[in-house]
């Protein structure tokens, strides 16, 4: 799955701006084999509906100050689910199952990604790392409101397990 900074994610609230790194350019991969193999982890569960990896990394390129550079480093966990709760039908005047979105984590640390071709400080290494990770959030955000531009990019074999645990927690009432 490739992201370009070029898409549209102009506001970043909880990263800087920073003028010196352009043309960001990265992809989700899996840390070892190949991406056509790589399967996430499902969950069928009453507390945890969803699907999980500890086993993806993401490598790209840019230019800092005009000099091209790359970068990699690890996903410690991504995992999106859902849990069994409650809530009550007013209309109904009765207390149904349904199954809540559980916060969307991604983790990555921004000290374990490797930069070569050029000298980042902590602060434009963290700005990647964030830049990347709010990239890959509002990607998520877009796709589950079904919007259609970004769905191309979505790999369907990533994309499927989503579509099931999505649909299958809105017919769970």
């Amino acid at each position: 799955m490739d992201f370009d900074e070029k898409d549209k994610v102009e506001k970043l609230d909880d990263v800087a701006p920073n003028t010196a790194i352009t043309d960001l350019v990265a992809s989700l991969k899996p840390q070892t084999g190949a991406q056509d193999d790589f399967d996430f982890d499902l969950h069928i569960e009453e507390k945890y509906l969803g699907a999980e990896s500890a086993n993806l990394m993401f490598q790209g390129s840019g230019k800092y100050d005009g000099k091209d550079f790359t970068f990699s480093g690890p996903i410690t966990l991504l995992k999106y689910h859902y849990a069994l709760g409650q809530k009550f039908n007013e209309e109904m005047n009765y207390q149904s199952n349904v199954f809540q979105e559980q916060p969307f984590v991604l983790d990555i640390d921004s000290k374990a990604v490797t930069f070569e071709g050029a000298e980042l400080s902590e602060s434009d290494k963290d700005f990647v790392a964030k830049k990347f990770s709010n990239k890959l959030k509002h990607m998520k955000s877009e796709i589950q409101a079904a919007k259609e531009d970004k769905i191309p990019q979505f790999p369907m074999d990533i994309a499927v397990p989503y579509v099931l645990i999505f649909y299958a927690t809105q017919f769970a009432e």
